[in-house]
């Protein structure tokens, strides 16, 4: 109990803190936390507590005891789960979690797991946190109470998630009959499969879930539309929903929610699938949903209870209220490089310093539907090298906007992805498999 552990580099490694109290993880950064290519798969085994369990390796960073804390560190590269959640009051916060679960399991970036199979954990918040390039879902509920989840999930930036998969959501729960569940101040958006959605209640899952002041966005594939939901009592204030395709007709199509038991349970949602402009957001090319004066959505709004008290007057609909607070979720600093490996040396050429605020932002490299997706997120000049794992260039570009490269035509294997914009050089690496 009462351990602190702060400023670490982790490379091929993980850490356990089972059964343990009020313990932090501060401004550490793990590489490689659970990796491996082949073995027995158990959906329990990648979340049980058991050390002695062969598998228990193959799991991520495992969190159990109550009141522990994961924070200002980032988890890259993981075959199954980046973060596991177990017991009562634990944290992810400010966190920056991506390329998770590239083994394609039930696996997440963070996973809310349990000590045993006969107990459920209860009370955890995971918040500010970026989460991205998952081959299923950013969060999976498993084995949460019943009865009082007492879950948050607070100003998060969801996004690439179902990269692999084809049936689940960037936020999925299974048979979750819990109350008290809060999804509140997040973005969501890109899911890369079909059949995905952005937040998915299976089987009777999200009772009592309060849904609000998010915003849902570039949905390029989805078929079951953004929220699926096969619950009672699921309450839905105040969020944005802005399709990319024409064909999303209105909001009615993109929500399936069944059993509501009152009407007033949606409220305040503003739909712009059909005409996005006649609502006048501030800039959607750079994701600012916020209202401009003279939007038809301000002041259209109702009165909720601990949902519209921060409103300027009477509430808007939407997540952001005109003249109102300008949130940004996601973490709130830049990503520290790699470490680099000569090839065949074995020896670093690059030590991973700690996170800068206010660095450059980071390029999001993905794949998807055997295409290799390059996304700047900024402003500079990126030369883009793709390598095998020979260290033999396989393809080299200059991008400064999103950008796409077929890759049908190679084998499959490991390969490296090194960005350079004359300041900042960023080394990626994905999987390809057949």
């Amino acid at each position: 109990d009462y351990i602190e552990l702060s400023g670490i580099h982790f490379h091929g490694g993980s850490a356990v803190l089972a059964e343990s109290h009020h313990c932090v993880i501060d401004n550490c950064h793990f590489r490689y936390d659970s990796h491996f290519s082949n073995f027995t798969y158990r959906y329990d085994a990648l979340a049980s507590g058991s050390n002695s369990n062969k598998l228990a390796g193959n799991r991520g960073i495992y969190i159990s005891g109550s009141n522990n804390e994961i924070k200002n560190s980032s988890i890259v590269y993981s075959a199954a789960s980046g973060v596991i959640l177990a017991d009562t009051a634990n944290r992810v916060t400010n966190c920056l979690i991506h390329d998770i679960d590239y083994i394609g399991t039930y696996a997440a970036g963070v996973f809310f797991g349990q000590p045993s199979s006969r107990q459920y954990s209860s009370g955890h918040t995971v918040s500010y946190c970026t989460i991205y390039n998952c081959g299923r879902s950013c969060i999976n509920f498993h084995r949460v109470n019943k009865y009082d989840a007492d879950i948050r999930l607070l100003n998060n930036n969801l996004y690439a998630s179902m990269c692999i998969s084809q049936d689940g959501g960037t936020i999925y729960a299974d048979s979750l009959p819990s109350n008290n569940i809060e999804i509140g101040y997040n973005w969501f958006h890109e899911v890369y499969t079909g059949p995905g959605c952005y937040v998915y209640f299976d089987h009777l899952g999200g009772r009592g879930c309060n849904i609000h002041h998010n915003v849902f966005f570039k949905n390029p594939r989805a078929q079951r539309k953004f929220l699926t939901f096969s619950a009672r009592n699921a309450y839905m204030y105040n969020n944005t929903f802005v399709a990319r395709h024409k064909e999303l007709s209105s909001l009615t199509t993109l929500l399936r929610i069944y059993k509501q038991e009152h009407p007033d349970m949606t409220a305040n949602n503003l739909d712009a699938t059909i005409d996005r402009a006649q609502w006048m957001f501030v800039d959607t090319l750079n994701m600012d949903y916020r209202l401009r004066a003279g939007s038809p959505a301000i002041d259209s709004g109702i009165d909720i209870p601990g949902i519209t008290d921060a409103a300027v007057g009477q509430p808007d609909l939407g997540a952001y209220e005109y003249g109102g607070e300008h949130w940004v979720p996601g973490h709130d600093w830049g990503e520290p490089p790699d470490v680099t490996w000569l090839w065949g040396s074995g020896k670093p050429v690059k030590t991973p310093t700690a996170p800068q605020k206010n660095a450059v932002p980071v390029p999001t490299v993905y794949v998807t539907d055997g295409k290799l997706l390059f996304r700047p997120d900024d402003h500079h000049v990126w030369d883009v090298s793709l390598y095998d794992f020979t260290g033999a260039t396989v393809a080299r570009w200059k991008r400064r906007r999103l950008s796409v490269l077929p890759l049908h035509a190679l084998p499959s294997g490991l390969y490296s992805v090194r960005m350079h914009n004359g300041k900042t050089s960023i080394v990626r690496r994905i999987v390809l498999a057949d």
